[in-house]
C-alpha cells in the first residue's frame, strides 16, 4: 500500500492510498478530477470504494458550461372597433446553461469488482442568465383611436423573451450540458488503463438517468 500526495495546481492537493490492483482506478481519478477542474471549473467528490480520494471543490457556484445566442420574433395585435393596433418586435438574446452548485451534492462514486462501476451525481442543468442584447421593433402600427401605449411595449417585450428562453430550452440546450459533462467522462474512461468492464451510472436523487456500459 503507499499514500501519495499529488498537487494538483491552483492550491489544491488530493491524497491517494494506492492499493497495487487499484492503480488504474486510482490514476482515473486523478484525471477526472484533473479534468472537471479544467474543463468545468469545479472538482466533485469522488470516491473509490465509499473512501473519498479527492474533496469537492467550487472556486464559483455557477458552473455556466454553454452558451448559446437566440433571435426571437413577436407580435401583438388588438382589433376593436376602434382600429386594429400591430406591434412586431424582434430579440436577440444570450443564454447560458450549466449548474447550481449551491446547495446540491455533486459527486462520483467508483466501485472496483469484476466490473468497475462510476456513478455520476449531478444536479439537473439549469439557464443560469438569459440576457437581452437587443430588442428591434420591426412594426408598430396604431389603430384609428387604438394606440400602442408603452405598457403594452413593455409587456410584449416581456413575453417574447419568455418565449425565446422557452425555445432554447426546447431546442435541447440542457441536454447538451448534460451530454458535454457524459461525453468528457466517457472519453476519460476510455482511455484508462482499467481493464475490466466500465458501467457509467448517471444518478439523480437516487433515481438512475442513465447507464452506459464501456468495453
Amino acid at each position: 500500500m503507499l499514500l501519495l500526495l499529488t498537487a494538483a495546481g491552483a492550491g489544491a492537493f488530493y491524497y491517494l492510498i494506492i492499493y497495487p490492483a487499484q492503480s488504474a482506478v486510482n490514476e482515473f481519478a486523478i484525471d477526472v478530477a484533473d479534468t472537471f477542474r479544467d474543463r468545468f471549473q469545479f472538482t466533485p467528490q469522488i470516491t473509490i470504494d465509499k473512501r473519498v480520494v479527492v474533496e469537492s471543490s467550487t472556486p464559483i457556484l455557477e458552473i455556466a458550461l454553454l452558451e448559446r445566442k437566440a433571435r426571437h420574433r413577436f407580435q401583438a395585435k388588438d382589433r376593436s372597433i376602434w382600429g386594429t393596433k400591430i406591434l412586431y418586435l424582434q430579440g436577440e438574446y444570450t443564454a447560458k446553461a450549466g449548474y447550481d452548485l449551491k446547495d446540491e451534492t455533486y459527486s462520483i462514486a467508483i466501485e472496483s469488482g469484476d466490473s468497475t462501476i462510476v456513478r455520476l451525481r449531478l444536479p439537473d442543468p439549469e439557464i443560469l442568465s438569459f440576457e437581452t442584447d437587443s430588442i428591434a421593433v420591426l412594426r408598430d402600427e396604431d389603430g384609428w383611436w387604438n394606440e400602442v401605449t408603452a405598457e403594452e411595449r413593455q409587456v410584449a417585450i416581456g413575453h417574447m423573451k419568455r418565449e425565446a428562453r422557452l425555445r432554447v430550452i426546447e431546442q435541447g440546450i440542457l441536454k447538451e450540458v448534460e451530454t458535454a459533462v457524459e461525453e468528457e467522462l466517457l472519453n476519460m474512461i476510455t482511455k484508462s488503463d482499467i481493464q475490466n468492464k466500465v458501467v457509467l451510472i448517471w444518478e439523480d436523487n437516487g433515481t438512475i438517468k442513465n447507464n452506459t456500459g464501456i468495453r
